[in-house]
């Protein structure tokens, strides 16, 4: 329910920016309440809090962002303030920052592989990365793990598509398990 919550902000904040043309202006915007609010954790409780009124904890909100962000972003912090989200604004402004930066191009992708690839695989990767996600090549980058037997791991923001080996045969180990767990019990 509460990722619910935060996607459902992020997402919301998002499609405005779209629709009013301002993605890059507010995602600017984001990252510079992002890092106003990262070492703000009392502030964070105050308005997050059951204390003071919920009148006087907007009206706090509003006396230090009022002027310093856009008015859209404001009313938007304030109904998290008056929804009982804003505990979550960190996690709402790095889901609308993700999805700005994929609607911008502008989004980082780490992929990770056990040895380093030639630049014909890179190059492979970067397409199939750009046909199903859009993001540009220059946006990708490389690291290695020598812990991976093979396959790759892609981070998109905090999404992370797992294709290496090592998972497989994790998961492939749980699934034995559970059948050895359900033949143990039928046999009884």
């Amino acid at each position: 329910m509460e990722t619910v919550i935060w996607q459902t902000f992020g997402d919301a904040l998002f499609s405005l920016a779209r629709e009013k043309k301002r993605l890059t202006e507010w995602r600017e915007e984001a990252r510079a309440i992002a890092e106003i609010l990262e070492g703000e954790e009392a502030f964070m409780a105050l308005v997050s809090g059951p204390w003071p009124s919920r009148e006087l904890r907007v009206k706090l909100l509003r006396d230090i962002f009022g002027g310093r962000v856009s008015p859209e972003i404001l009313e938007w912090m304030t109904l998290a303030v008056e929804w009982g989200a804003f505990r979550h604004m960190k996690e709402m402004l790095r889901r609308f920052a993700e999805k700005a930066d994929q609607a911008l191009g502008t989004a980082q992708v780490t992929v990770t592989v056990p040895c380093k690839l030639e630049k014909r695989q890179r190059r492979r990767i970067e397409r199939y990365l750009k046909k199903i996600t859009g993001i540009p090549p220059e946006n990708v980058r490389y690291s290695t793990d020598t812990k991976l037997i093979g396959g790759m791991t892609v981070c998109i923001g905090d999404q992370v598509l797992d294709g290496s080996v090592r998972t497989k045969l994790r998961r492939m180990e749980e699934d034995l398990l559970t059948l050895d767990g359900k033949a143990g019990k039928e046999s009884l």
